[in-house]
């Protein structure tokens, strides 16, 4: 089983930004970011 990855507030708080103020899609984004399209779902 994959070990789950532990995001800090900071981290969590700065992609729901990108994500609300952004005109790039969410796989996009989560491209940028190096994390899957469902961690940002999660």
């Amino acid at each position: 089983m994959a070990r789950k990855t532990q995001y800090d507030e900071e981290f969590k708080k700065n992609t729901v930004e990108l994500l609300v103020k952004s005109r790039k899609s969410m796989t996009q984004i989560s491209k940028d970011l190096g994390v899957s399209v469902n961690t940002l779902i999660n």
